[in-house]
């Protein structure tokens, strides 16, 4: 091996020790149990419904959901609603319930809507993850409480697994 190659491989060598010893691997506890809260919210058939989603996608996981007692992680979240209406796009502040065009020529909807859900993961009173995800009024289409919650459920589901939670 000439010099210059023994230098190479030396400097390789050397950035993959001070890479491994600067970096160390956190091994994270398996997350074994995992209770999910009602999420808070002024409606409580909404909160239930957000909270069914979080708990559907936690279940796709080796982790044990309970109802009640300790667990390893604890799920805490709020749902937030907004006020408005839309129209093939346009934003406007109204309230009232869901209506469509009389014609059927544009998608439109007035009243209250979720506009937001938040999660907290904490494990031993530490937060160990957080995710929020909100809807804003485009195109004419307000989105379920369930899908703006199923994309925040997918959030913190990514991120509990990075820590410990394992899937099926």
């Amino acid at each position: 091996m000439t010099n210059g190659l023994k230098a190479l491989v030396a400097i390789a060598v050397a950035m993959f020790v001070s890479g491994c010893a600067t970096h160390p691997q956190t091994n994270y506890p398996k997350i074994e149990t995992i209770r999910i809260q009602l999420f808070e919210c002024s409606d409580p058939v909404v909160a239930a419904a957000v909270q069914n989603v979080f708990i559907q996608f936690m279940s796709q996981s080796t982790a044990r959901l309970v109802r009640e007692g300790p667990a390893d992680i604890v799920v805490e979240g709020t749902v937030t609603f907004g006020g408005g209406s839309t129209s093939q796009g346009a934003i406007a502040g109204s309230a009232g319930s869901t209506f469509g065009s009389v014609f059927g020529a544009s998608n439109s909807a007035a009243g209250d809507y979720v506009s937001g859900v938040t999660a907290l993961a904490t494990r031993n009173g530490d937060v160990v993850a957080s995710t929020s995800w909100g809807q804003t009024l485009k195109g004419g289409k307000i989105l379920p409480p369930e899908e703006v919650a199923r994309v925040a459920a997918i959030q913190l589901r990514d991120q509990l697994r990075r820590i410990g939670l394992q899937s099926r």
